[in-house]
């Protein structure tokens, strides 16, 4: 059952990013998905509630109960109107300030706006997902920044998995005491290096070529250095401040390349491409805890198993660094003369 339930908590990923990428212009979409991304990790807000309502009500009552705000939403979500896809880009490609209406609804059966909604075959017939794949997949910065990021993944899932056991070995903690700390550094840390990226990625981006993808890659390069360095603190104080400023800097990544990368797929492919790029990051996480504890069991101290997971992390930020602006400017250009190849004026 837990199998099933991490399997649909991904499901609607894809989704969900290709409909923000629709809802707003490439200016605001570090913002955007900085704040969505967020949400991920104040989830654990919901395990303590959780942990809260099992103490005081049994397990069995906590997940009755916590399935409400799931159904909730997914009722809003059901009414969220659905802009035509790549609308938006269209108008951004040509150029317009007005103010556009959406149309009434979707694209038709027969392919244009209003009338009865074309259903799920009108809209992603079984022949389209293989051209769209093949084509996701000639995208060098979706392919470039992925592998990156997933390469980058493995040692962050690896580190903060295994942070809490650090603290009891390491420093003398206790497992609350450690978990605590495991959870303010990483709540914390992300929300201050999302806000951070939201601000700072546009401002690059608007004076250096393919600047989302330096300061993301620039933030988990020299974020993960600084976890290094964490590493050898003398004191749980030294080491949760400095591991916090660390979680900081990489976690810029998480506006800035999620915004580059939809900006560098086509709307019609976005969610395939975002369930590529989903793929790659839980592959990465899954290998992390892995690959830390065989090193630890290999080397006798997690402390050294740790450290070697620094170095892919450093690598993931110098290739999206170094690769992934490369061909940025190229592919979001492409985006857009695709998108003004399909306005009626054009």
């Amino acid at each position: 059952m837990r199998v099933l339930l991490a399997a649909a908590e991904n499901i609607d990923n894809p989704a969900s990013s290709s409909l923000l990428a629709d809802y707003y212009p490439p200016v605001n979409r570090p913002k955007v998905f900085g704040w969505v991304r967020i949400t991920t990790y104040l989830g654990g807000l919901g395990t303590m509630a959780g942990g809260v309502l099992g103490q005081a009500l049994g397990w069995r009552s906590a997940f009755m109960i916590m399935v409400v705000p799931g159904i909730l939403v997914a009722i809003v979500a059901w009414f969220l109107r659905e802009p035509p896809r790549g609308l938006l880009d269209r108008i951004v490609a040509g150029g317009s300030t007005e103010p556009v209406p959406m149309p009434a609804s979707g694209p038709s059966a027969n392919g244009k706006a209003g009338g009865k909604p074309a259903g799920m075959a009108a809209r992603l017939p079984n022949r389209q997902f293989w051209p769209q794949l093949k084509a996701v997949l000639r995208i060098p910065t979706l392919l470039l920044v992925g592998i990156a990021l997933a390469v980058h993944t493995i040692g962050v899932a690896g580190v903060f998995f295994w942070l809490p056991s650090l603290m009891v070995r390491n420093f003398d903690q206790s497992l609350a005491s450690a978990a605590s700390l495991s959870g303010l550094i990483t709540v914390v840390g992300v929300v201050a290096g999302t806000a951070l990226g939201s601000f700072l990625g546009p401002r690059a981006h608007a004076r250096f070529k393919g600047g989302l993808l330096m300061t993301g890659g620039a933030g988990i390069a020299i974020g993960a250095s600084i976890l290094f360095l964490s590493l050898r603190m003398p004191t749980i104080g030294a080491y949760t401040a400095v591991l916090m400023v660390s979680c900081t800097l990489m976690s810029v990544a998480i506006p800035t390349c999620t915004a580059a990368i939809a900006d560098t797929i086509g709307a019609k492919s976005r969610g395939i491409g975002f369930a590529l790029v989903q793929f790659l990051l839980t592959l990465g996480t899954s290998l992390g805890p892995l690959t830390v504890g065989a090193l630890s069991d290999s080397t006798g101290s997690l402390l050294t198993a740790i450290s070697i997971l620094v170095t892919p992390m450093v690598i993931g930020g110098l290739c999206t660094v170094i690769l992934g602006r490369r061909f940025y400017d190229r592919d979001a250009a492409r985006v857009m003369a695709e998108a003004r190849a399909e306005t009626p004026d054009s």
